[in-house]
């Protein structure tokens, strides 16, 4: 069944090809194709492909292109795949102006200074180029040069050749200026670069009058939450300040409040404190106890599209767990499914709930978890699913996460039915890397993946946004027992705070915290009770310090 299958799809795949490239039949609505696929099929004349002015994705890899003028038209464009062709000019491409990611590897372009025809492109977040002709003879600026040229072409970059990277005004960004900066100056002699300092920015050299580039302090907003949530927070501002961290904080209260039309709404004051800087730190919320009040985490979620929920959970040297090989990433989507929050009451006693599942959000976490690993050095994703009961919701799901898998084929894929995935994650966890799964799933099982270590107390956790918003938190509970008696563990909003920094391109600072952090918890001398030890806070937190500054 499943051959027979296969083969109607490429019949009818060649089919399509054959109206694209060589006639105009009519036989299909060219306007109605969202996703083409034409891999290595020798194709040197794109014929009237332009007339799929619909198009979302298409994937041309490996044919014998060179002309790209057919592709102007396709305003709508979101993804492009054009490697291994024989592409030299990229022109064409300028008026494709919703087009996010483009690989346009090993091809002809002569040079990197060619892409500044598409500098018209505001919305291109990824972009391939390795394994073109163009070269740099400088052996010391190979990297910084290019990296730095292409941010100041795609201010809004995200992904280089795989590697993620942040525009203006991040660390990466400056760290390539500052190298480019030193060799220009004079400073590159012996085949060597002086040494760069993360933490002042300087550049540190046998001069007696080094040159100095400042670096810019970027502002976070700070949410310290209820309960526990102004103690840890405060843990970490003081930790951030003994590693001489670039961050100033914005702090802001976040509790509901009702707007225009009894809507419930965070704060405007809140929201514009975001919306302009774009990250923020939050501790644990409670959630009032009053009819009609949404729960503040899913307001959060809703307000600023926080689609991705990433929970890294490695097991913790000195922290004793019955498993002590844990080293895995879940990622959730964070936006619909169960949690839509769409119930009505059908007649006294039977209430419905909907689960909400749709192809725009489940393609993009499917997309968000293959970059996650691709950039972070994970060999495997695995899609948790029940499409066996859920045939068309999670159906969907599975769906779009083999058409994504389909563009990362330097990632293994696997998809796994969500009750099996909790039996094989208790009994040997080190056999997942990276999983993805619907909203329900994803709360239950990141909750059990952060027991296999420790806990949520040692768990930390980051939402990604749409429009470049984050919000990193610590997952556990407010604990109002212990609030104000000095007595809470901030390992998990500390951990977010390190979540936080690598996301900011800040990974210097972000190593020496999470050194000390780990490094305090091995020593096993200053635990706070939850780890181990009859510690304050205050103590684990002023021994996290000591480590950190004595790394200077």
């Amino acid at each position: 069944m499943d051959s027979k299958r296969e083969k109607d799809m490429e019949t009818e795949c060649a089919k399509i090809t054959t109206v694209l490239l060589k006639s105009r039949t009519g036989e299909f609505d060219l306007e109605s194709i969202l996703f083409l696929k034409l891999r290595n099929l020798g194709i040197y004349d794109l014929g009237c492909i332009g007339e799929c002015i619909n198009l979302e994705r298409l994937d041309l890899s490996g044919n014998n292109i060179t002309n790209l003028g057919p592709l102007s038209p396709l305003r709508r464009l979101l993804v492009l795949n054009l490697s291994a062709n024989r592409i030299s000019n990229l022109e064409p491409l300028s008026s494709c102006e919703s087009l996010q990611s483009l690989n346009v590897a090993g091809n002809v372009i002569p040079s990197v200074d060619n892409l500044h025809a598409l500098k018209s492109l505001k919305k291109l977040e990824s972009i391939r180029l390795k394994d073109n002709t163009y070269n740099y003879s400088n052996p010391v600026c190979k990297n910084s040069t290019y990296r730095t040229l292409i941010l100041e072409i795609f201010p809004n970059m995200k992904v280089l050749d795989g590697e993620r990277v942040v525009g203006r005004g991040s660390d990466l960004y400056q760290l390539c200026k500052d190298i480019d900066d030193t060799i220009k100056a004079g400073m590159y002699k012996n085949g060597q670069l002086p040494e760069v300092s993360r933490v002042m920015g300087a550049i540190k050299t046998q001069s007696p009058q080094p040159r100095t580039f400042s670096r810019g302090i970027q502002t976070v907003t700070l949410i310290p939450g209820d309960g526990i949530g102004p103690e840890i927070s405060t843990a970490v501002m003081k930790i951030f300040e003994a590693a001489k961290a670039p961050i100033q904080w914005e702090e802001r209260n976040v509790t509901a409040i009702k707007g225009p039309g009894g809507k419930w709404m965070i704060p405007p004051e809140a929201k514009e404190s975001m919306d302009k800087h774009k990250i923020g730190l939050k501790g644990p919320l409670k959630t009032p106890i009053a009819a009609g009040h949404p729960s503040m985490n899913l307001l959060l979620r809703k307000t600023f599209d926080l689609y991705a929920n990433v929970r890294p959970c490695v097991s913790i040297e000195g922290y004793k767990t019955p498993y002590t090989d844990v080293d895995l990433v879940t990622i959730r989507e964070n936006t619909e499914g169960e949690y839509s929050g769409i119930e009505h009451v059908i007649v006294d006693g039977v209430v419905q709930s909907i689960k909400l599942i749709t192809e725009e959000a489940s393609r993009r976490i499917a997309e968000y978890a293959f970059e996650y690993a691709r950039n972070n050095q994970r060999t495997s994703v695995t899609a948790v699913h029940k499409a066996n009961i859920m045939r068309m919701s999670d159906g969907l799901f599975l769906r779009k996460c083999r058409e994504v898998a389909e563009n990362f084929k330097d990632v293994k894929f696997t998809e796994m039915y969500l009750d099996t995935v909790c039996l094989n994650m208790v009994q040997d966890p080190s056999q997942f890397d990276v999983l993805v799964m619907p909203n329900l799933y994803g709360d239950i099982l990141s909750d059990l993946c952060a027991g296999l270590i420790g806990g949520l107390g040692v768990t930390p956790s980051g939402n990604i946004g749409a429009n470049g918003v984050a919000i990193f938190e610590s997952v556990h509970g407010t604990a109002p027992d212990i609030a104000g008696k000095d007595m809470a563990n901030p390992t998990a909003l500390l951990l977010s705070a390190v979540m936080m920094l690598r996301h900011m391109g800040l990974h210097g600072h972000a190593k020496k915290i999470e050194t000390a952090c780990y490094d305090t918890i091995r020593d096993k001398k200053v635990l706070t009770k939850d780890l181990g030890g009859n510690s304050k806070c205050s103590e684990f937190t002023a021994d996290i310090c000591r480590r950190v500054q004595d790394m200077d």
